[in-house]
């Protein structure tokens, strides 16, 4: 009970962190001596191993310098590395088989992109033949129409003018979606085209 006054902040209340770390402090240097005696233990089995119980760290063993001790590839071996890492024949058929099957997954890849770009080509092709050929009428509707328009133009026969203007115009209202009225100037063609003007 006096130790519980003088480990205290005063206030009657004990310090929780206090007792924790003097635990914890105590446990270590148990382990810390358990550790110890482990270790002797150790190195005496392993003074054993390489033939009694003599002093192995000066001089030599069996006439061998410290250069060839004997003991330096016991101690540098550890378990795992005495070992040889062996790859288990599942994970290695596994292995092989992936491999195969990306190797069959890019190959099919490559193949349809090949495919894909030969079917772009074509059609790119194709377009633009189908382009050209419509370029090409239109050209020729152009040229068949400007001969026909020049033709009319340049046709010379009396009495034929008014009706070269009104063929210029369209006299159909429906049709046409003039942007200014005309429907004055329509008339006046019509007039002028049922009672001509004398000279």
């Amino acid at each position: 009970m006096a130790d519980d006054l003088l480990n205290s902040n005063g206030n009657g209340e004990v310090d929780p962190a206090a007792d924790f770390l003097a635990r914890e402090q105590d446990e270590l240097a148990e382990l810390g001596e358990d550790f110890q005696t482990n270790e002797n233990a150790s190195t005496d089995d392993l003074g054993d191993l390489v033939g009694g119980t003599e002093d192995t760290s000066g001089g030599s063993v069996n006439d061998l310098s410290n250069d060839n001790d004997i003991t330096a590839p016991l101690n540098s071996m550890s378990g795992s590395s005495m070992m040889p890492e062996i790859e288990p024949e599942c994970i290695r058929k596994w292995r092989e088989e992936k491999a195969a099957l990306l190797e069959e997954m890019d190959e099919k890849e490559r193949s349809e992109q090949e495919e894909w770009i030969a079917q772009g080509k074509k059609e790119l092709e194709e377009w633009y033949a189908r382009l050209n050929e419509q370029l090409g009428k239109t050209k020729d509707n152009n040229r068949a129409d400007e001969e026909q328009f020049i033709a009319d133009r340049d046709e010379t026969k009396p009495g034929t003018e008014w009706e070269k203007v009104c063929g210029l115009c369209d006299f159909n209202p429906k049709g046409a979606k003039p942007t200014k009225d005309t429907s004055r100037m329509r008339s006046l063609f019509l007039q002028l085209k049922q009672a001509p003007l004398i000279r």
